[in-house]
């Protein structure tokens, strides 16, 4: 098996795991600084995305001829969300109505599709913002957004997006509707508010 971390190659024999899901963290833990993370990983020459969590975790080591994983600094991915957070929020809060409406009038396999993919970026965006305020050393404590301080906010997001979790896994796809639709577009229209001061310095 071939590996390359950041075009750097690597002796396969020297990585554990019986799955790409254990390889990854075997990677990560001990063949890449602590301040990075995965930023792209290619199975094959393609590049690989979870679909659901630990989906990694069915891909047999033996499935696997070529594996490459570019990695990127805490402190980048802060650079580049405080550039692009704003257009990356605005592309989610847009797409909210729809999903909810998918769930409303379109059959639950598509829904879950367009779902699948909002879910993604919504968690990719929660993630950005947890190494955003580390990397850059911002208080949570501070104030952010209409009184309410950046912990609060962050704490509310991340409790409708496990709600959302906790709905979709009882199908019950009126009441996750309702959630993306008023709940969770409530909570992203006040990030969408509090953003541009935080990329100024104001918090």
């Amino acid at each position: 098996m071939k590996i390359t971390i950041d075009d750097r190659p690597v002796d396969g024999a020297e990585v554990s795991g019986q799955s790409l899901e254990e390889m990854l963290i075997d990677i990560m833990e001990r063949h890449v600084p602590e301040d990075h993370l995965a930023q792209r990983v290619l199975v094959n020459g393609a590049r690989y995305v979870e679909e659901v969590p630990h989906d990694a975790a069915r891909v047999p080591r033996a499935d696997i001829d070529r594996l490459e994983i570019k990695t990127i600094s805490r402190q980048e991915i802060a650079a580049e969300f405080m550039t692009h957070g704003p257009a990356i929020l605005g592309t989610i809060i847009e797409a909210a109505p729809r999903v909810a409406e998918l769930f409303r009038v379109a059959d639950e396999s598509e829904a879950n599709e367009h779902y699948l993919t909002f879910l993604q970026s919504l968690q990719e965006f929660l993630l950005m913002i947890n190494l955003t305020t580390k990397a850059l050393g911002i208080d949570p404590g501070t104030e952010f957004v209409q009184g309410r301080t950046l912990a609060q906010e962050g704490e509310e997001l991340n409790r409708i997006v496990n709600e959302m979790l906790g709905v979709q896994e009882e199908q019950d796809w009126v009441l996750l509707a309702d959630l993306i639709e008023y709940d969770l577009y409530e909570v992203l229209q006040r990030w969408q508010e509090g953003l541009p001061a935080l990329q100024k310095g104001r918090h």
